[in-house]
C-alpha cells in the first residue's frame, strides 16, 4: 500500500512516529488520541474527505492549531484546502525527500510559533496580565 510505504520512509527519514489509517473516522479518533505534531491527510478519504476532517479538527480546541498538510491527485480542491486552514497542499505523484522537508519545515514553524506563544504568555502573567 502507499500508505505503508510512505509511513515507512516518513519514520526512516524523520525519525517522527507516524501514525497512518485509511478512514477519515479511525483518523479523527486517532489524532484525538495521540494529539500529533502534524497531519498529513490524503484529500479523498472514506467517511468525510481531508478537508472535512480538517473543519472538524479546528472545531476542537485541542486540534485546532496543528498544522495540515494535505495531498492530493487533484487541483480542483485546493482552493477548498488553503480556504480550509491547511499549511501546503502537495499535488500526487510528489517526490518524496520534497514531502520529508516540507514536513520538516512545518514541524519547525510550529514549534517557533508554539514557543513565541509561550514567550507571550510567560510575559503576560509576569506582569500580572
Amino acid at each position: 500500500l502507499e500508505v505503508d510505504i510512505l509511513r515507512g520512509i516518513l519514520e526512516q527519514d524523520t525519525n517522527f512516529e507516524v501514525y497512518s489509517t485509511l478512514y477519515s473516522a479511525h483518523a479523527l479518533t486517532l489524532i484525538l488520541d495521540i494529539i500529533p505534531d502534524i497531519i498529513v491527510l490524503d484529500v479523498k478519504m472514506p467517511w468525510v474527505d481531508g478537508i472535512q476532517l480538517k473543519k472538524l479538527l479546528a472545531d476542537h480546541k485541542i486540534t485546532s492549531e496543528i498544522p495540515v498538510i494535505f495531498l492530493s491527485s487533484s487541483t480542483e480542491d485546493k482552493e477548498r484546502g488553503m480556504a480550509a486552514g491547511c499549511y501546503a497542499y502537495v499535488n500526487k505523484p510528489f517526490r518524496t525527500p520534497d514531502l520529508v522537508s516540507l514536513i520538516k519545515e512545518c514541524r519547525i514553524v510550529h514549534m517557533i510559533s508554539e514557543l513565541k506563544e509561550s514567550v507571550s504568555n510567560l510575559r503576560l502573567s509576569t506582569l500580572g496580565v
